[in-house]
């Protein structure tokens, strides 16, 4: 990338990804909504901040923080409406 100037992802991706990995997920959602205008779907935005947020809450319980993990379920994941198979099988 640094020898021939073009980039392989668009800033608001790498953002995103940097955000994911850190942990940030307030700020990895905000950099989601930037990418918004990129995706062909619509059903895209839901299914990625579903992901999003199981990873969230899936490094909440890893973490020992059950209860923010339980509110993360049932306050963020759940209102989502998507792929409710696996919300369940999340709260088991």
């Amino acid at each position: 990338m640094s020898e021939s100037g073009c980039r392989l992802d668009h800033p608001a991706a790498a953002r995103f990804r940097h955000c994911v990995m850190d942990g940030e997920w307030a700020k990895a959602d905000a950099a989601l909504n930037e990418l918004r205008t990129m995706l062909d779907d619509a059903n895209s935005l839901k299914e990625m901040r579903f992901l999003l947020l199981e990873q969230k809450y899936l490094e909440l319980l890893e973490g020992g923080q059950a209860m923010e993990a339980l509110t993360c379920l049932r306050s963020q994941v759940t209102p989502l409406q998507h792929n409710m198979e696996r919300v369940h099988q999340l709260s088991r």
